[in-house]
């Protein structure tokens, strides 16, 4: 009954988390508030804005999709299907979600110079695991005799705020330059710091050999009672108040960004999210060290599926292992992106462009490809479409469109437009919606200095 219960766990989290990748139709959004956010030197077509709640989500689940899961058999019948699902796993995969809410946020221009200040909320959950891992836990380790198997899975999830002042000018004809300076305070966490996890089954015996060195760290949701009941991870990174605004748990960022226009070519590169939090407030680490030794095959199986001898497998587990529990302050690096692109404009109503989108985040690099084009339709909307390419999901076809009517302006963007049709065959989804008020629109021409052939979204 156990097992079964972690199969449905993992089917409806595997078909939920896809509710909404990376921000990229926003970049040529070329005009509207939002561009600012990945890269600082962009600047709104109004002179005052104030920009409203908004939201932004996006979902990775490497390799399976849940119709990988969930199968219909040759007999008709609709099974779950672990095995396949684990057939179509690599050496190391990843499960990513993130949520960013814009809550408010001012953005003036005084003469050649943006100003701009706000808050956001930001919400990451990450989890790397081994291929192995999950065949262990499925399979059992009789496969692996002989093998040295890898198994520690990197984990993390927190919440934290972010506020931020900023500014973006004219430094030399043609070319402006942009910064945002943010001071973080994190509201909770739950992550890894060394995950080396590994075992040997032994070809003779079928002895296992469980080696760890294993740290976990947290704020306040770690409590350590011995391999017991007693024991508990309480991560609630979305109930939160305003009593949290100013926990002891600090960090500073920086946005940079830059922007050239030639004629009709506009060349961007911007740099976001370099920083750290530090976390004190009641921070806790727990260190798994030592060397188990287990008579019989399937002694992970056991340990998390089975429910049978686990008082005995839990006192060997504590006798064998040396769990250190500290409280040592610790510091997360936040996901760093970077965004390198070029537009060129076809028209006066139609832009094209391209970027390269990298992000580094717990030392894995991802890298997507894209390729957009813009068009103003009217005063009042303005519509476009991007293509992009990563390794996981090569054909993604997003959409973007704003829509201003007097002092309000609506906008909606997804990298992933498929995703809202084909839901279960999909591995990556984001979308991101906000609400601006806007006033004092720009004459001609005043947007970044750019020729009137550029002047998009007015």
């Amino acid at each position: 009954m156990q097992k079964q219960l972690y199969i449905v766990a993992i089917c409806i989290l595997g078909n939920l988390s896809l509710m909404a990748q990376q921000d990229l139709g926003i970049h040529f959004m070329e005009g509207v508030w939002q561009s600012t956010f990945t890269n600082p030197a962009n600047v709104p077509a109004h002179k005052f804005v104030i920009s409203l709640p908004g939201f932004y989500n996006q979902a990775r689940i490497d390799n399976f999709t849940y119709n990988d899961v969930v199968r219909t058999n040759d007999q008709g019948q609709t099974i779950i299907d672990i095995d396949n699902v684990i057939s179509e796993m690599e050496a190391e995969n990843i499960i990513r979600n993130q949520a960013d809410i814009p809550t408010l946020a001012l953005g003036l221009q005084i003469n050649n110079i943006f100003l701009q200040a706000g808050h956001r909320l930001h919400f990451n959950a990450y989890l790397d695991y081994p291929k192995e891992l999950a065949q262990v836990l499925w399979q059992g380790n009789a496969q692996f005799v002989g093998q040295v198997v890898d198994i520690g899975p990197d984990v993390l999830t927190q919440a934290y705020h972010s506020f931020y002042v900023g500014a973006s000018g004219e430094i030399a004809p043609g070319v402006w330059l942009g910064g945002r300076f943010k001071v973080l305070n994190g509201i909770a966490d739950l992550s890894t710091s060394n995950r080396d996890l590994r075992f040997l089954t032994d070809e003779e015996y079928y002895q296992t050999t469980l080696e760890a060195n294993y740290s976990l760290n947290g704020t306040g949701s770690l409590n350590y009672d011995g391999f017991n009941s007693n024991s508990s991870l309480d991560l609630e990174s979305g109930n939160f108040n305003f009593d949290q605004l100013f926990a002891d748990n600090y960090g500073l960022a920086v946005d940079l960004g830059v922007k050239m226009q030639y004629d009709r070519l506009t060349l961007s590169f911007s740099a976001l999210d370099l920083g750290s939090i530090t976390w004190r407030d009641e921070a806790s680490n727990l260190s798994l060290n030592g060397r188990f030794d287990y008579e019989g095959l399937d002694v992970l199986s056991d340990a998390v599926l089975e429910e049978t001898s686990t008082i005995e497998l839990r006192d060997s587990l504590e006798a064998a292992f040396s769990v250190e529990e500290t409280n040592v302050t610790y510091s997360t690096a936040l996901p760093a992106k970077f965004y390198i692109s070029g537009a060129y404009s076809l028209s006066e109503r139609m832009q094209m462009g391209g970027l390269i989108y990298v992000e580094r985040f717990r030392e894995k690099t991802v890298s997507t490809f894209g390729l957009s084009l813009n068009s103003r339709l009217s005063r009042l909307l303005s519509l476009g479409g991007i293509y992009s390419y990563t390794e996981q999901d090569p054909i993604r076809i997003g959409a973007n469109a704003a829509l201003t009517l007097g002092p309000i302006q609506l906008m909606a963007a997804t990298d992933n437009l498929l995703t809202a049709f084909r839901l279960e065959d999909s591995n990556t989804a984001n979308f991101r919606v906000g609400l601006n008020l806007v006033f004092g629109r720009k004459k001609e021409g005043d947007i970044n200095k750019i020729s009137n052939q550029n002047d998009f979204f007015r």
